[in-house]
C-alpha cells in the first residue's frame, strides 16, 4: 500500500509539473505583446560588449526613451535620434551628425524593434526561472528565425509584469552584446521634441548624410 502511495504521489507531482510548464514560444509572443502596448518607454541601462577571442571586454551606461517608432539613445558619448523615418547620429567629440533614413535599417535591431520584436526576429527554445535583486525572472533562450545580425539571444524578463530586465545578443563574430536595464519607466509623457533633431543646435558641426 506504501509503495502504491508514493508511485500516486510521484504521478500527481509530474503531473502538476507538465500542467506548469511555460511553453517558450508562447510566452515570448506574450512578452513582445505587452511591450507593443507601452505608449512610451524610458529607462537607464548598461550596455556591454564582450568576445574573448577579440579580447574585447567593454561596458558603458546609458538613457533611452522609445515612444513607437521614435528613439532617443545616449551612450558612449553619443546622441541617436530617431523621428520615426530619419536617424541622426550626434558626435560632440568629433563635431559630426550622421544621417541615414529609417527603413534602411529594417534588417537592424532597433532600440523601437528591441522590446517588441522578439516575436518576429527569434524562436524562443527554452524558459528558466531565476530571482535578481528580489525579482522572480523568466528566462527565455531564443535563436533567430530569420536574417538578421545576431544568431541567438537570451530575454530575462519579470515573471510579475513581464518587464524587460536584461536583453543579450551574439552576432554572428560570436561578440555578446548585453543590455542591463534599470528604472524602466512606461506610459509617462515625452514630448515629440526629445526625439527632434534641430540643425540650428550643431551649426558648427560637420553633416554627413548618408541617405
Amino acid at each position: 500500500m506504501k509503495r502504491l502511495s508514493f508511485i500516486a504521489i510521484i504521478l500527481v507531482s509530474t503531473a502538476v509539473a507538465f500542467a506548469q510548464k511555460v511553453e517558450p514560444q508562447a510566452l515570448l509572443k506574450q512578452a513582445s505583446e505587452k511591450a507593443a502596448t507601452y505608449q512610451t518607454i524610458s529607462a537607464n541601462f548598461t550596455f556591454s560588449l564582450k568576445n574573448t577571442a577579440a579580447k574585447l571586454d567593454d561596458s558603458q551606461k546609458g538613457k533611452i526613451m522609445v515612444k513607437g517608432d521614435k528613439y532617443r539613445l545616449e551612450v558612449a558619448r553619443q546622441i541617436v535620434l530617431c523621428d520615426g523615418k530619419t536617424i541622426y547620429t550626434i558626435m560632440p567629440d568629433a563635431k559630426e551628425v550622421q544621417i541615414n533614413d529609417l527603413e534602411d535599417m529594417d534588417d537592424i535591431i532597433t532600440p523601437s524593434k528591441v522590446f517588441t520584436d522578439y516575436y518576429k526576429n527569434f524562436t524562443a527554445k527554452s524558459v528558466t526561472e531565476k530571482t535578481i535583486k528580489g525579482t522572480v525572472c523568466q528566462v527565455i533562450e531564443l535563436e533567430s528565425a530569420k536574417k538578421n545580425e545576431f544568431t541567438k539571444a537570451v530575454l530575462t524578463i519579470a515573471k510579475s509584469d513581464l518587464m524587460p530586465q536584461e536583453i543579450q545578443m551574439t552576432d554572428k563574430k560570436g561578440t555578446l552584446h548585453t543590455y542591463t536595464l534599470e528604472n524602466c519607466k512606461v506610459n509617462q509623457p515625452i514630448e515629440d521634441a526629445v526625439f527632434t533633431f534641430t540643425s540650428s543646435d550643431y551649426k558648427d558641426y560637420d553633416v554627413i548624410d548618408m541617405r
